[in-house]
């Protein structure tokens, strides 16, 4: 009985250091689909910008503690330089360099592209949207 008890906590205590996003499908980033209006009254600044590049930055989950991080999901941190076109809420920032903020969507895949990004700290967004020319 002792083993099984033994066991048991064992693997609850082990069941932490395998790492899993961190942010679930309930939390509130995870729903892309809100309207403009709610991400505006989230955010401290938007603008609307022309992504120049893309930085490719793929590191662990933060609540990864394996010893090999290799074993860890792994989250993509990668950073669009921008140029801001015009601003629509806050700023003017002297922002160049973007990064998603904790659980926000994972930056725009190609460079050229014009986006509206909602953020909230001087270089963060936590979500973005596709802008017609």
């Amino acid at each position: 009985m002792r083993l099984l008890f033994a066991s048991a906590l064992g693997l609850l205590l082990a069941a932490p250091a395998r790492a899993t996003k961190p942010c679930g499908p309930d939390s509130w980033y995870a729903k892309p689909d809100r309207p403009a209006a709610e991400w505006a009254a989230q955010s401290s600044w938007i603008a609307v910008a022309r992504v120049t590049s893309r930085e490719e930055h793929t590191v662990p989950f933060e609540n990864c503690y394996l010893k090999d991080r290799s074993g860890c999901a792994m989250d993509d941190r990668s950073i669009v330089v921008v140029s801001v076109k015009r601003w629509e809420k806050g700023g003017p920032l002297k922002i160049k360099r973007l990064g998603k903020s904790y659980c926000g969507p994972t930056a725009p895949a190609k460079a050229g592209g014009t986006y509206r990004f909602y953020g909230v700290g001087p270089d963060a967004y936590i979500y973005y949207e596709k802008v017609a020319r």
